[in-house]
């Protein structure tokens, strides 16, 4: 079984690779660095609300990977760092006549950052999601990716949502950060952020300019193949091959 399962994950990250080929960036707000940083805290929930290029987005409305950067001065971090990535529609109540983030259509789960300067010998990293990270859950992992709570693979990405941020375990010492960059390269966003007080979000105006979180989202024209459509052909595979050697 455990060789069926390898060959399942090897089938999985081939058609992985496959779907991701040709992609769209339809927001890049990674490529225009301040020299900014936004600190972050344990448990404190910041969010981004992006907007995709609509002609770019029209003829690639489907998600197929994306990123976000962090960034660290410490050498080495005294505590087990991770972070949570959400997507949410900002379709709830109006705060100072703006749609609060409310319908969430994705979510990593908690997964475990990698120190900066230990692993790249830098103060930033891009994390990057592929397909099996967005489409899969944690049940379905054979492709070593999965999240909690996986997008819709025949959803597109809406023109506008909002990204979240949360960050936990960091220690005595620690820091992290979210890198500003702005303006986009493409797509766009406005001088301000959302945070979560006492499970109420506000929306937070940087009179100083303009604020974007080092973000990207890439796109392609079809929608990603059903998690158990790739599953069951899998599947199928294997026990074909396996039929055909007995045979032999």
């Amino acid at each position: 079984m455990k060789n069926s399962l390898k060959t399942i994950a090897v089938i999985l990250v081939a058609a992985a690779a496959s779907f991701a080929r040709g992609q769209v960036a339809v927001y890049d707000g990674i490529t225009t660095p301040s020299g900014v940083q936004f600190p972050m805290s344990n448990s404190v929930v910041i969010g981004q609300q992006v907007y995709m290029d609509s002609t770019l987005l029209a003829a690639n409305p489907y998600l197929s990977s994306f990123s976000f950067s962090y960034y660290s001065t410490n050498v080495g971090w005294s505590g087990s760092v991770s972070a949570d990535v959400k997507f949410y529609l900002n379709n709830g109540s109006t705060f100072n006549g703006y749609a609060t983030p409310s319908q969430l259509i994705y979510d990593t789960g908690l997964f475990s950052l990698v120190n900066p300067q230990l692993t790249f010998a830098t103060n930033g990293v891009k994390e990057t999601f592929a397909w099996q990270d967005i489409y899969l859950n944690y049940n379905y992992d054979f492709a070593g990716g999965g999240a909690v709570t996986p997008m819709d693979s025949n959803l597109a990405l809406p023109s506008s949502f909002t990204v979240v941020y949360t960050i936990s375990g960091l220690g005595s010492g620690d820091s992290l950060s979210l890198p500003v960059y702005y303006p986009p390269s493409v797509g766009t966003n406005y001088n301000d952020y959302w945070v979560k007080v006492g499970g109420n979000w506000e929306l937070v105006t940087n009179t100083g300019g303009g604020v974007s979180f080092g973000a990207q989202f890439n796109n392609l024209s079809t929608p990603a193949p059903e998690p158990s459509t790739l599953g069951l052909g899998a599947l199928g595979m294997v026990f074909m091959a396996r039929l055909i050697k007995r045979r032999k």
